[in-house]
């Protein structure tokens, strides 16, 4: 059963006024991206599990991004006997060959986001023999013939952790990936935390509980930033014996985004209607001047998710 917990003050109603001249806008503009280049499932996999491979050929090298093409998997074992990262062991691929094997099934709905199964278990579809330790899943993501690669970023290798069996409590923080990160006053961050069994899984921001779900392995939420300035945020696990937790601060700033038009120049003829439009990520009254006299008011609420909201486009 998942309690929510509303911590959140309001935030005060912002007010920005942006100047517009006829020949000239300024456009604001700024991506907050959160990814991760792969996941699996299960997060915590052992030598005896079939695992799911997801690839976000956005991530990395992003050398896989919009294709277009068959996307395959060129992937080795990391054992008690490898040398060192490089030395991959029982290989089951070809480099340079588009065997249906070895070929990602494309996420539908998700584009540049493939799967790839390793059945029936990690140990058998390597063929490792008793008594050799799997310790990492190594792969490399390609095209047919390999003229274009999915890699980590800087071109490295990509490795995926293989666990014991009955492993001690351990987990993950799958996102965001990075321990600070900037957003909106009002845009959502998505937090996903994984265990590795089952817990009382709690996310906390500044010491304040802001969700917390029982008997469960993951936990995702979205998280609305309403206060500006910097906040921590906590993702715990507590298992009855251990509790562990990884945190991640967050910036907040108030941002409004002009777009419409696109072009920070724009050329038109005389009496022409520009039509302008600004986002912010949190309700506020956005004005718009033209050589320092107001032509209107433009109401905007953040478009996220099923959350209802109003927009204006037209100045007239």
């Amino acid at each position: 059963m998942m309690k929510k917990f509303n911590d959140l003050s309001r935030a005060n109603i912002a007010k920005v006024v942006r100047c517009v001249f006829p020949l000239f806008l300024l456009l604001l503009l700024s991506v907050e991206l959160d990814a991760q280049l792969i996941t699996a499932e299960p997060a915590f996999p052992t030598a005896n599990d079939a695992v799911t491979i997801t690839f976000d050929a956005t991530e990395g090298t992003a050398g896989l991004a919009n294709c277009s093409c068959n996307v395959y998997i060129h992937t080795g074992v990391i054992t008690s006997q490898s040398t060192g990262p490089s030395d991959w062991k029982y290989v089951q691929t070809t480099w340079g060959q588009a065997n249906s094997d070895w070929q990602l099934t494309p996420v539908p709905g998700e584009a540049n986001k493939y799967t790839f199964s390793i059945t029936p278990s990690v140990k058998e579809y390597y063929g490792v023999p008793e008594g050799e330790v799997i310790e990492q899943i190594a792969m490399v993501f390609r095209n047919g013939d390999g003229s274009l690669e999915g890699k980590a970023t800087g071109g490295a290798d990509i490795y995926y952790d293989v666990f014991e069996d009955n492993i001690p409590l351990s987990i993950s923080l799958n996102a965001p990936l990075e321990d600070d990160i900037s957003v909106a006053l009002g845009e959502y961050i998505t937090i996903n935390g994984v265990a590795s069994g089952e817990a009382t899984l709690t996310i906390l921001e500044d010491g304040e509980l802001v969700v917390e779900e029982t008997g469960v392995t993951e936990l995702t939420y979205e998280l609305r930033a309403l206060e500006e300035g910097t906040h921590e945020v906590t993702f715990s696990a507590n298992d009855g014996t251990n509790t562990l937790s990884q945190s991640f601060t967050y910036t907040a700033t108030y941002r409004v985004d002009i777009t419409a038009p696109t072009n920070p120049v724009v050329i038109t003829s005389p009496g022409a209607v520009i039509p302008v439009n600004a986002t912010a990520y949190i309700e506020s009254d956005l004005k718009i001047f033209v050589n320092g006299f107001w032509k209107c008011r433009l109401y905007q609420l953040i478009v996220t998710f099923s959350h209802v909201y109003k927009r204006s486009n037209w100045c007239r």
